[in-house]
C-alpha cells in the first residue's frame, strides 16, 4: 500500500544565504519603517514616534524566530534612536520621554520576541505530532487492510469446511451389522 503524503509547512532550519535572508528582510522592513515612522512624526508630532517600528520586530520574529527578531528589535532600537530623535542622525543625549520611549520598545519588543517565539515553539511541535500521527494512522491503515484481508482468507476457508462438513453429511455412512449383545 503506498504512503500518503502530506504537505506540512514546518520550518526547517535555513543554511547559507536562506538564513541571512531573513536578517536582510528585517533590517530593510526596520528601515522602511523608520522612513514610513519619521514621516507621521512630521505629520502628527511626537505622539506616535516609535510605534511602528514595533512592526519589524513582529515580522522578523514570525519568518525567523528569536535570532531574526532580537536582531530587528536592536536594529530598531538603533535606528530610532539615529533618525526618529532629536538632533536627528545623532546619538546624542536622550532626553526623558526619548529615553522613555525607547524603553518601552526594548521592554514590548522583548515580548514580542518571547512570545512569538513560544508560538513558533508550539507551532512547529504540533507540525511534528500531525506528521507523526499522519504516519502511525498510515500504518493502522495498512495494518486494518492487512486485518480484512486475512480475516476474508479465513471466512472464505471457514465456508469451504463448511461445504466440506456439509458433502459428508450427505452421504450416508455404511451401516454396521448389529452386533449380538452378550447374554448372561
Amino acid at each position: 500500500m503506498e504512503e500518503a503524503t502530506h504537505d506540512t509547512t514546518e520550518v526547517q532550519p535555513r543554511r547559507g544565504w536562506k538564513r541571512f535572508s531573513v536578517y536582510a528582510e528585517s533590517l530593510l522592513a526596520v528601515i522602511f519603517l523608520a522612513y514610513v515612522q519619521h514621516n507621521t512624526n512630521l505629520i502628527e508630532g511626537d505622539r506616535p514616534r516609535y510605534t511602528l517600528m514595533l512592526i519589524g520586530t513582529c515580522y522578523a520574529v514570525w519568518r525567523g524566530g528569536r535570532g531574526p527578531g532580537v536582531f530587528a528589535l536592536v536594529t530598531s532600537i538603533v535606528i530610532s534612536d539615529w533618525v526618529l530623535t532629536d538632533p536627528m542622525f545623532s546619538f546624542s543625549a536622550l532626553g526623558f520621554g526619548d529615553a522613555l520611549g525607547l524603553t518601552l520598545l526594548l521592554v514590548v519588543g522583548t515580548f514580542i520576541i518571547v512570545l512569538g517565539d513560544a508560538q513558533r515553539r508550539d507551532r512547529n511541535r504540533a507540525l511534528r505530532r500531525e506528521k507523526e500521527l499522519t504516519v502511525v494512522n498510515d500504518q493502522l491503515a495498512t495494518a486494518q487492510a492487512a486485518l480484512a484481508e486475512a480475516l476474508a482468507r479465513r471466512a472464505s476457508e471457514l465456508s469451504e469446511l463448511k461445504r466440506f462438513v456439509a458433502e459428508e453429511d450427505l452421504v450416508p455412512a455404511p451401516k454396521k451389522p448389529p452386533s449380538n449383545p452378550p447374554m448372561f
